[in-house]
């Protein structure tokens, strides 16, 4: 992601027998396709994401591209300020 290594958009519209793979038509970023792009299928994932996440009965955080990319990062404290790691 920081050093734009990921293949998006027009990049594959030169790569013969993947052109599909630049469907979207707005030809956007990363962001736009874990957020926002309706092509992909992500509004799906990002449901099924969040039901998971309720039976834990954590409270479901703000999503941003920040979030998903440091997800893995976050630490979950229970009030005895031991770790959860069930959480993890």
């Amino acid at each position: 992601m920081v050093h734009s290594s990921y293949r998006l958009g027009r990049w594959w519209l030169n790569v013969n027998s993947y052109e599909r793979r630049a469907e979207c038509h707005c030809f956007e970023d990363l962001e736009h396709i874990l957020g926002d792009c309706s092509t992909s299928g992500q509004r799906m994932v990002w449901e099924l994401t969040r039901e998971l996440w309720e039976d834990t009965g954590e409270r479901w955080p703000a999503v941003s591209l920040g979030t998903t990319l440091g997800c893995r990062l976050r630490s979950y404290i229970l009030e005895d300020g031991k770790p959860n790691v069930g959480s993890k």
